[in-house]
């Protein structure tokens, strides 16, 4: 299952909902290959348990990338050894 995140507004105003920028990255990649997204700083850090998908998810990545115009980082789940 993948994380859910909220975001406050510096305002204290509006949530801004994170979870809408999580499934639309979902729907690029295979089913159960992102383990875990992460939003560090202007990153987007998505976690695999898959090392092959680690290792030849690039041309994914790079769609995911096009589509959102955001900096997006392809990491092994920790869990992974």
């Amino acid at each position: 299952m993948i994380k859910t995140f909220a975001l406050q507004s510096r305002d204290g105003g509006k949530e801004m909902a994170l979870n809408k920028i999580s499934k639309e990255i979902i729907k690029f990649f295979p089913e159960n290959k992102i383990s875990d997204i992460a939003f560090e700083a202007a990153n987007i850090v998505l976690y695999t348990k898959d090392k092959d998908f680690f290792l030849e998810g690039g041309d994914t990545v790079k769609e995911v990338v096009s589509h959102l115009k955001k900096r997006v980082e392809l990491r092994p789940d920790p869990n992974v050894t």
